[in-house]
């Protein structure tokens, strides 16, 4: 059996055989940089893009969907071992179904946003996702193949919100301030998953049993949070 570094190590070594391949076939992008501008200070930069209201109306709603999702995904597998009976070697079987399904699923809802158009699909997905937030987070013990069934449509529905959301975000904005907004709502991103987890382990707390409490709680919370985002979206106006 590999230790708890084995899992790291594969990436870091994924990552540098990736990065030669990129050097590789990957061409230059450097011709904008050969335009001369006037540096902007970051400072500067941000309350440029801030005092726009649609791109703030974008934040938000990388911001509730994120709390949508990253307030329930943290503790799947903390449940799925004090709660629902699973071992910890059964784990990796979540994320492997989920993962396999999610490579077939996200080309499809690609194309699906590109055909039908991206609000229609994630209105779609939102709804769509709200049935394995909740059996999800209400899950009693079940088998395994049957936990397996709800945690996959869980990772299904949520890239299946992400694609059209992300593409509908980046659009949002003017072509010239587009990396550096992308670049402001990774960030608000990554703040609003530690914000949701944050928040989830204030709520839930152990039994003396050892079992998850409240963790349905969490899955209202979620659902709330991705309603909010069906309201936000619309009033979101493509730039490009």
């Amino acid at each position: 059996m590999s230790s708890w570094h084995a899992p790291f190590s594969f990436l870091g070594f994924t990552g540098i055989l990736i990065l030669g391949f990129v050097y590789r076939f990957i061409p230059s992008m450097i011709g904008h940089m050969n335009v001369t501008k006037r540096a902007i200070p970051p400072i500067q930069m941000v309350k440029g893009l801030l005092i726009d209201k649609n791109h703030l109306i974008a934040l938000l709603l990388m911001m509730l969907l994120m709390m949508g999702q990253f307030s329930v995904i943290p503790y799947i597998s903390p449940f799925m071992v004090s709660n629902i009976g699973f071992t910890e070697a059964e784990l990796p079987y979540i994320y492997l179904t989920g993962g396999l399904a999610s490579i077939v699923s996200m080309p499809l809802i690609g194309k699906l946003s590109d055909r039908y158009g991206k609000l229609r699909v994630f209105k779609i997905f939102i709804f769509i996702s709200l049935i394995p937030i909740f059996f999800l987070t209400n899950l009693k013990a079940v088998e395994l193949p049957v936990a397996l069934v709800v945690t996959t449509l869980f990772f299904i529905t949520m890239g299946g919100r992400s694609i059209p959301a992300t593409t509908m975000i980046s659009a949002a904005v003017e072509p010239d301030n587009r990396g550096s907004f992308m670049s402001l709502n990774t960030a608000v991103q990554q703040l609003s998953a530690g914000l949701a987890s944050f928040i989830s382990g204030i709520v839930i707390y152990r039994s003396a049993s050892g079992a998850l409490v409240n963790y349905e709680k969490i899955g209202y919370l979620a659902i709330v949070s991705s309603l909010l985002c069906l309201y936000v979206a619309r009033s979101l106006k493509a730039r490009s």
